[in-house]
């Protein structure tokens, strides 16, 4: 029998909480949600029914609904370690995430299960992992925001709880409080070890996100940003992931371009000024203390091999209570990244680039926020490889207002 036809709604629902290092907030975009049956962490979600499109709806408090308090543990040999996953070498890591799959069949793990699970100690021929969900026995808030409206049909009701929970949350509070001895672990050669200069020598005029995606990121960016404001772009190129200068009579907002190559930022229509420069070579920026509002470095962070330095002069070249906003994807030219960031699962790198403000001791009130779920344009041209939009992580801090 095929269900009568009610009012669905697409929505972005969102998970907040926090630790002693960051303030955290997962943004899932949710289509076909029935505010009629459907559930999330328990919560019904009538109250979505007639709410105002694009207001937030807070939903109440929740937790990891499988969470015992009790730690389950997997221990397995050294000899059972694969040295690759679909193709990409991992090695065992105290502190890191890795999917159940790895050791499918062992403690009723199938085939196929990417549920994360922390790798808690190598001793000797054996590894031994927490198998506790991320966010177990961590209190978490929920919002919801209607962002449309339509009629259609669903089978049945659903709890989205572990949808929003899972494969992720959590994972990037441990790196992002871990001490440096583990950080210095972490690989940050590259395959390719030549001058960045030449890689960057002719202009690459690519797309690092869908339109979609871009849009998010601009509308993050707009957050952040007031008129008449002194911007940073670190890492320009010839996208601009600002958005249009308003048409009002407000003072404008100069925008100084660094980048690699002067070709793509003179193609960059939102730089009011361009420098070339190489800051892996030479760090120090070419500014005066406290010469800006807002740093913005957006999905280049991975080709950074000497973060603590760039991350403590972008802090002396902003103003008191000025912020350094970090956004990343999952596109990027190998040869030029950091080895681990291959590695990494996707939450472990906003753990690692946390940890690149806390490290540098200048940096206060620390945030990561993720969006995930929203559909790709049809038009893309990785349409088919999978429909829904490039992810988005950010993660920002704040100059002290008051400097020793």
């Amino acid at each position: 029998m095929v269900p009568a036809p009610v009012q669905l709604l697409n929505v972005e629902f969102s998970l907040r909480w926090r630790d002693t290092n960051a303030a955290y907030r997962e943004r899932r975009f949710i289509p076909n949600v029935d505010p009629e049956r459907d559930r999330i962490g328990g919560y019904s979600l009538t109250l979505l029914a007639d709410a105002p499109i694009d207001q937030i709806v807070s939903i109440g408090e929740s937790h990891w609904a499988t969470a015992t308090g009790t730690s389950l543990r997997l221990t397995v040999s050294r000899a059972a370690w694969p040295d690759s996953l679909a193709g990409q070498r991992i090695e065992p890591r105290a502190g890191r995430w890795y999917p159940r799959q790895l050791f499918a069949g062992q403690s009723g793990i199938t085939a196929g299960d990417r549920t994360p699970m922390q790798l808690v100690s190598v001793i000797d021929d054996a590894i031994e992992f927490d198998l506790t969900p991320p966010l177990a026995s961590i209190p978490f808030a929920l919002d919801a925001t209607v962002r449309g409206r339509h009629i259609g049909s669903v089978s049945e009701s659903r709890e989205f709880l572990p949808q929003l929970t899972g494969n992720g949350p959590g994972m990037q509070s441990i790196l992002a409080g871990a001490p440096t001895h583990v950080l210095e672990d972490l690989d940050l050669t590259r395959t390719d070890e030549s001058a960045d200069t030449l890689f960057y020598a002719q202009p690459r005029f690519v797309d690092h996100l869908d339109s979609i995606a871009l849009d998010q990121l601009q509308n993050l960016h707009s957050r952040f940003l007031s008129p008449a404001m002194q911007v940073l772009d670190l890492m320009a190129s010839g996208n601009s992931h600002l958005p249009a200068e308003p048409t009002t009579d407000s003072a404008p907002i100069n925008i100084t371009g660094l980048g690699m190559n002067a070709a793509e930022l003179a193609g960059n229509p939102r730089l009011s000024s361009r420098i070339v420069q190489d800051i892996n070579r030479c760090p120090a920026l070419p500014f005066a203390d406290a010469s800006f509002d807002l740093a913005l470095c957006a999905l280049s962070v991975e080709y950074l091999v000497r973060p603590g330095d760039i991350f403590r002069e972008v802090a002396r070249v902003l103003k008191p209570g000025g912020k350094f906003v970090v956004t990343v994807s999952e596109r990027w030219f190998p040869p030029k990244a950091i080895r681990c960031w291959a590695e990494l699962h996707p939450f472990e790198r906003m753990g690692l680039v946390l940890s690149h403000f806390r490290h540098s001791g200048q940096f206060v009130d620390l945030h990561a926020e993720s969006l995930r779920g929203l559909p790709r344009p049809r038009d893309d041209k990785y349409f088919r490889m999978t429909p829904l939009s490039d992810p988005l992580y950010a993660m920002w801090g704040s100059a002290p207002k008051s400097r020793r």
